[in-house]
């Protein structure tokens, strides 16, 4: 009987162990929702209205757009300082298009492919040339901000009044979430995802797991230059013009709220999508709520500084490597076809 139950005990299943709360992972959530609240008190509840809901959506939807196709660049371990420029080059192939007499989705379309066309220089340049992406991504914002203030440097290039229609804010929830169902699919159930996670996590595995790293950090820039394309068709309706800053400092805003959003920068697994939309939100209610309350627009530059400063001080992961040294990587040697 004895070695009966003895035997029992040994036959038992093992029991499985319980997956630890990781407090990184609702962080962001918490955070928007804190920064929220703090400003519902201090606006007296102005920030809550409808007229002001609408002005907040209006300014995340650009970043979360641009956000869907930054999280491929940023789960690789790469990063992209052309995005500001890009929107404003975008923008300026809808006016030109505009005025010539093309419609409206048309431009859109051209908007699109010069995105895409713009991702596939920054990235296969990197890659082909051997260059660090945020070098290439560098050389690629002075060239097309050269342009656009080639373009506009005697005056503001205007859209036709009919276009302006185009800004509305139902129009681009719809496109929003077109967009990030996309992203979200491509993201999270295709190999795309997959292995953009599986180079940022370790590029010298993936590649011996015979993951073509090559073509997928291209495509990942590719991705991303379709998302902004499509940010610089609303922007050229909401703006109203293109000028030659247009678009300046937008690679910044989409930097600080994926890091906002819980992105790690060294990139891998722990990069998702929900952290464009978090931190999208929580730029754009903070911002509005120093609007509010009567912040000039320079102290409110200053606060999103030293706010990104200490979120990537808390949530980096330092034994994952350093920022800059990631984006250095470029494998010289031939990978197997995927």
């Amino acid at each position: 009987m004895k070695e009966q139950m003895e035997a029992a005990k040994a036959a038992k299943v093992p029991e499985i162990p319980r997956k630890r709360f990781n407090v990184r992972t609702v962080a962001p959530l918490f955070g928007v929702i804190f920064v929220t609240l703090l400003f519902a008190i201090l606006t007296k509840g102005s920030i809550l209205k409808l007229s002001n809901i609408e002005v907040i959506i209006n300014q995340a939807v650009f970043t979360i757009l641009a956000g869907t196709g930054a999280v491929f660049v940023y789960a690789y371990g790469g990063i992209d300082l052309s995005i500001g420029a890009l929107q404003g080059i975008c923008s300026l192939v809808v006016v030109l298009l505009l005025r010539a007499g093309c419609p409206a989705p048309l431009t859109l379309v051209a908007s699109i492919a010069t995105g895409l066309l713009s991702g596939l220089l920054t990235g296969g340049l990197s890659v082909w040339l051997g260059i660090a992406v945020f070098i290439t991504s560098l050389c690629m914002n002075f060239i097309m901000r050269g342009i656009l203030q080639t373009v506009t440097a005697t005056a503001m290039m205007y859209i036709p009044p009919e276009f302006a229609a185009t800004d509305n804010w139902t129009l681009k929830v719809i496109v929003l979430l077109i967009v990030l169902a996309i992203g979200f699919y491509v993201f999270n159930f295709t190999r795309v995802g997959k292995y953009e996670r599986a180079i940022g996590g370790n590029p010298k595995a993936a590649e011996l797991a015979g993951v073509n790293t090559r073509k997928y950090r291209i495509l990942a820039h590719v991705l991303l230059g379709g998302a902004v394309g499509v940010v610089g068709f609303f922007a050229a309706a909401r703006g109203g013009a293109v000028y030659p800053q247009s678009g300046s400092g937008f690679e910044m805003d989409v930097l600080i709220a994926l890091v906002l959003g819980g992105l790690s920068l060294s990139g891998g697994a722990s990069c998702k999508l929900r952290c464009a939309v978090i931190g999208a939100l929580t730029i754009a209610v903070m911002s509005n709520g120093f609007i509010l309350l009567g912040a000039p627009q320079n102290a409110i530059e200053g606060i999103k500084g030293f706010i990104f400063i200490a979120v990537v001080a808390l949530s980096y992961e330092r034994t994952r490597g350093q920022v800059i040294k990631l984006s250095l990587i470029h494998i010289s040697e031939p990978t197997r076809p995927e």
